[in-house]
């Protein structure tokens, strides 16, 4: 996936506005597949919930990559496994931070594995905006110093550049349940973005960008004031000029 995601953006180098030399490591996500229903030693079936309960220690430590079964802690077993989700006897979703268990017949998958994709992709993206917005913010304060390093026009439309994106962003993220027809699908997808804390991500990007906002809206009120003071100067010049013409004209023989 690492070398894919190097060729497209080889790719589309030509088309970058504000490119990134190198892409930074994210950290995977894994989803472990199990095809039900399940089995017990004798053979028979098992619900999927009944098994859960009977291995929540082991479930918590296939999540958290922790190879001694008994070396977490109850409260970590219990916090890892306490987002799950089942809609028949056979199936069960199990949602943590790093990783997700996933048992259903196999014809199934494909669409939990698409919204749990879905979330990833989201937060990569907010993770993203977010520090576009701390270099932003960083720039707006050296705008608004003495000595700015860049126009006003500059500035002003990349704020407009960001928020046009962000709003567009903001629409996807609030509309997105609406494209699932799943109500499983849906609640799924809430409790994958519950643990990702998406609303708080969401929020404090909301919170810098009026943030950035804010500065840059001084920056157009004195960008404002600048012009309104040199039109002033103008217009008692153009008075001045105009007056001295009538005078000259008054003392011509």
């Amino acid at each position: 996936m690492r070398r894919l995601a190097e060729e497209v953006r080889s790719e589309l180098a030509s088309h970058y506005v504000r490119p990134v030399s190198q892409l930074a490591d994210e950290e995977a996500y894994t989803v472990f597949c199990f095809e039900s229903p399940l089995l017990t030693e004798e053979g028979t079936t098992v619900g999927a919930e009944t098994w859960r309960r009977a291995n929540r220690r082991a479930v918590a430590s296939l999540l958290t990559q922790e190879p001694d079964v008994y070396h977490l802690s109850k409260q970590e077993a219990d916090e890892s496994t306490g987002r799950f989700l089942s809609y028949y006897e056979r199936d069960l979703v199990v949602i943590d931070w790093d990783a997700a268990l996933i048992i259903d017949e196999p014809q199934n998958f494909e669409e939990t594995l698409y919204v749990m994709e879905l979330a990833n992709l989201q937060l990569a993206e907010l993770e993203a905006y977010d520090r576009i917005l701390d270099d932003s913010l960083e720039r707006a304060y050296r705008d608004l110093s003495p000595r700015p390093t860049r126009g006003r026009a500059a500035v002003l439309r990349e704020l407009r550049e960001i928020r046009i994106d962000l709003t567009r962003f903001s629409d996807e993220l609030s509309n997105i349940t609406k494209f699932f027809g799943d109500w499983h699908l849906t609640r799924i997808y809430e409790n994958i973005s519950a643990r990702f804390h998406l609303g708080d991500w969401h929020r404090t990007i909301d919170k810098k960008l009026q943030t950035l906002d804010d500065l840059y809206q001084l920056l157009n009120h004195d960008h404002t004031n600048r012009w309104m003071l040199i039109l002033e100067v103008t217009i008692v010049l153009l008075f001045v000029i105009d007056l001295v013409i009538l005078l000259l004209g008054f003392r011509r023989p």
